[in-house]
C-alpha cells in the first residue's frame, strides 16, 4: 500500500503539472484527478490508522491466540496446525503473480498507462469476444453491454488530451526500466533492454504518430471489424493491445488456480475460527448486499477534539471560499440569507439539517445507499465515511467508526427550493 501511495502521488503530480495553465486540459482530467485524490486519501487514512492502532501487532496477537488454541488438542493440530504456515507460503508466492497482474492491468488503464492504449484494448477484446456465442463471452462483452462499450469509446475524448496522454505513457513506461526483465511485460522487454529513455520517447512518439485511434469515429468503425481485419489495419496500438492480451489471457487463467488455492486455505481457517468461537462468528459480508445498523452519534478522533453528529446549512456557508469545491452558488446563499427554508427547517436547529454521522460501517461502493430510521423511513443517503473510519476495512474501532449521510431534508430542500423541481417533488409524493 505504501508503494501504491507513492504511485498515486507521482501520477497526480504529473497530471497537475501537465495541465497547469491549460483550462481545457484541467477540465478533461478533473474526473481522473478527483478519483486519484479520493483513493489517495483513503489509502493515507488506512496507513495512518494501521500505525495508530499498531494493526500488525494486533494481528500477530490474534494468530498467537489461535495457535495456542490449536495446540491444546492433538486433533486440532492435525486439522489446523499448518493453516497459518500455508497462508504465509501462499501470500509469499502470490506476490510475484500479483505484481505481474497489476503491472499488466495498469498499463492498459487510463489512470496508470494510456487512454489510447486502453481504447485499443477495449476494441480488441470486444472484437475477439464477439466471435463467440453471447452466452460464452465474459459478461463485460455480452450483447447487453455493447451499447455501453460504444458509449465509452465515443465519450473518451471528454476525459483526456491526446498529447498529454502521449507524454504520460512515456512517463509510466520509463518506470519499468528499473524492473528485472522477468517482471516486464513481454511486449516491452526488447524496448526496456535498450536502457534508454530516448528509445522509449521515440517508441511512444511512433505509436501516437501512426495510430488512427485519436478519432472517436475511427475507433467506432474498428469495433465493427472481424479480428483478422482489425489486425490487418496495422494500427500500432491495436497490435500492442493484441500482444498484451496474450499475457493477460494467461494471467486470467492463472487467477482461477490462485483463487481456488486461496479459497481452500480460507475454508480450513474459517472452519477453525468457527470451532474456536463456538459457532459465534460473523459472516464475511464482503461483496454482498448488507444491512448495517447504528445510532446517530458524534466522535472524538483525538484528545480535546469532538465532532458533533449533525451539520446544517449554516456550516455550508461557513466553509464557503469562493473556490471549488467550496464555492456556494449565489441562489443557495440567497435562500440562506432570506432564511427561506420552508418545510425543511428543523425546529431544534432553526436551520436546514445538512449531514449527520452514524455508527454504521460502510466501505467502497456503498455510497448512495439509503439511511433508514427505526420506522423504515428514509432519513438520509450514505455518501462517505470519516477519515478515521477507513481502517474499518481491516479492523473495526467502534469509537471511530462513523458513516456520513446527507440528511434527506437537505436533499428535498435543494430539489424544491434551489432547483425548483416541482414535478420531481410531486412524483416523490411531496
Amino acid at each position: 500500500m505504501v508503494k501504491r501511495l507513492a504511485e498515486f502521488k507521482d501520477i497526480i503530480n504529473f497530471i497537475e503539472k501537465a495541465s497547469q495553465g491549460d483550462k481545457e486540459t484541467q477540465i478533461r482530467y478533473a474526473g481522473m484527478l478527483k478519483g486519484l485524490y479520493n483513493s489517495l486519501k483513503n489509502m493515507e487514512g488506512k496507513v495512518e490508522g494501521m500505525k495508530k492502532i499498531d494493526l500488525i501487532a494486533k494481528k500477530k496477537e490474534q494468530e498467537k491466540e489461535f495457535m495456542s488454541w490449536v495446540n491444546l488438542s492433538p486433533e486440532r493440530q492435525t486439522k489446523y496446525g499448518q493453516v497459518l504456515v500455508q497462508m504465509a507460503d501462499f501470500m509469499k508466492r502470490y506476490e510475484g503473480y500479483a505484481a505481474k497482474n497489476e503491472l499488466l492491468s495498469s498499463i492498459i488503464s487510463p489512470y496508470f498507462g494510456s487512454t489510447v492504449l486502453s481504447q485499443a484494448y477495449t476494441i480488441y477484446r470486444t472484437v475477439t469476444e464477439r466471435q463467440k456465442p453471447d452466452k460464452d463471452r465474459e459478461s463485460a462483452y455480452q450483447d447487453r453491454n455493447f451499447p455501453y462499450i460504444k458509449q465509452r469509446i465515443q465519450l473518451a475524448e471528454r476525459s483526456y488530451v491526446f498529447e498529454t496522454d502521449r507524454e504520460f505513457f512515456k512517463h509510466q513506461l520509463k518506470k519499468m526500466m528499473s524492473l528485472p526483465a522477468e517482471k516486464i511485460p513481454a511486449a516491452f522487454r526488447q524496448l526496456m533492454a535498450q536502457g534508454s529513455e530516448k528509445a522509449i520517447d521515440d517508441y511512444v512518439d511512433q505509436l501516437y504518430q501512426r495510430t488512427q485511434l485519436g478519432s472517436p469515429e475511427k475507433r467506432l468503425a474498428l469495433l465493427q471489424l472481424k479480428p483478422a481485419e482489425l489486425l490487418k489495419t496495422n494500427d500500432p496500438f491495436i497490435l500492442l493491445a493484441a500482444d498484451l492480451e496474450k499475457e493477460l489471457k494467461v494471467v486470467r487463467e492463472e487467477s482461477k488456480a490462485w483463487s481456488q488455492e486461496e479459497q481452500d486455505i480460507k475454508k480450513t481457517y474459517e472452519a477453525a475460527l468457527l470451532e474456536m468461537k463456538g459457532g459465534k462468528l460473523s459472516p464475511d459480508a464482503n461483496s454482498t448486499i448488507r444491512f448495517t445498523y447504528g445510532l446517530v452519534e458524534g466522535y472524538s478522533p483525538r484528545d480535546a477534539v469532538f465532532y458533533k453528529p449533525i451539520t446544517t446549512l449554516k456550516g455550508v456557508m461557513e466553509k464557503e471560499t469562493g473556490v471549488e469545491p467550496f464555492r456556494v452558488p449565489a441562489k443557495l446563499k440567497e435562500l440562506y440569507r432570506q432564511r427561506d427554508f420552508g418545510r425543511f427547517e428543523d425546529p431544534l436547529f432553526k436551520d436546514v439539517p445538512a449531514c449527520f454521522l452514524n455508527t454504521t460501517n460502510v466501505t467502497g461502493g456503498n455510497s448512495g445507499s439509503p439511511t433508514l430510521n427505526a420506522k423504515g423511513e428514509q432519513v438520509g443517503i450514505i455518501f462517505d465515511m470519516t477519515y478515521e473510519s477507513v481502517i474499518g476495512d481491516y479492523y473495526i474501532i467502534p469509537e471511530w467508526q462513523r458513516s456520513i449521510s446527507v440528511d434527506i431534508r437537505y436533499v428535498l430542500f435543494v430539489t424544491e427550493k434551489f432547483s425548483g423541481a416541482a414535478k420531481v417533488m410531486k412524483e416523490l409524493g411531496f
